[in-house]
């Protein structure tokens, strides 16, 4: 008798294991799920932002080079255009530059991959103000160093064009360097 009714229980247990899941261990997995799926997503999401944040970063930095480098070399092309070089409007200007650093006329600027760039010449000074001066054979006194500096806005978009905003933000690439005035 106790065999028989080890049969009935094992096969209503073998029933109440076939019988599938409850309504309650669905819906319970479809949050997991959810909950998963929609963190896997904010991750892809983030991810491919930071990829984009650092190709503009990079490529901005790669503008402010070339830039960088350009201005230098014309700064120090002879004594006497570095010593207006602070006062000269093709060194202190804003302009939009494509991605190889080639300055945009105003129909160019509507493309898609832009940056703005700020460039200014100034006379080096030290914490107390002063300025390294020689005076040459005429008696007159000449600036010896000056600081160049390059800053360059990648820009997402055509709309980002006319805002003010991400002026002096972590995206802004800032470079300086100091230039000896050239020997005769």
């Amino acid at each position: 008798m106790t065999r028989l009714i080890k049969k009935i229980k094992q096969s209503k247990e073998a029933r109440a294991d076939a019988s599938g899941m409850t309504l309650v261990e669905v819906m319970f997995s479809f949050v997991i799920v959810g909950i998963v799926l929609g963190s896997l997503g904010q991750g892809l999401v983030l991810g491919i932002r930071m990829n984009t944040d650092s190709k503009n970063r990079v490529g901005g930095l790669d503008v402010a080079k070339r830039l960088m480098e350009k201005l230098k070399s014309d700064v120090q092309y002879s004594q006497a255009v570095f010593d207006v070089a602070e006062t000269n409007g093709s060194f202190n200007r804003t302009f939009y530059t494509d991605r190889d650093g080639n300055e945009l006329s105003s129909a160019d600027v509507q493309q898609s991959s832009l940056s703005r760039a700020a460039t200014s010449v100034a006379n080096w000074t030290a914490s107390g103000g002063a300025t390294l001066t020689a005076v040459d054979a005429n008696s007159i006194s000449h600036v010896l160093v000056k600081v160049l500096t390059v800053k360059v806005l990648v820009l997402r978009s055509v709309a980002a064009l006319n805002s003010n905003s991400s002026a002096g933000s972590p995206r802004e690439i800032t470079l300086q360097v100091e230039i000896v005035r050239p020997s005769s």
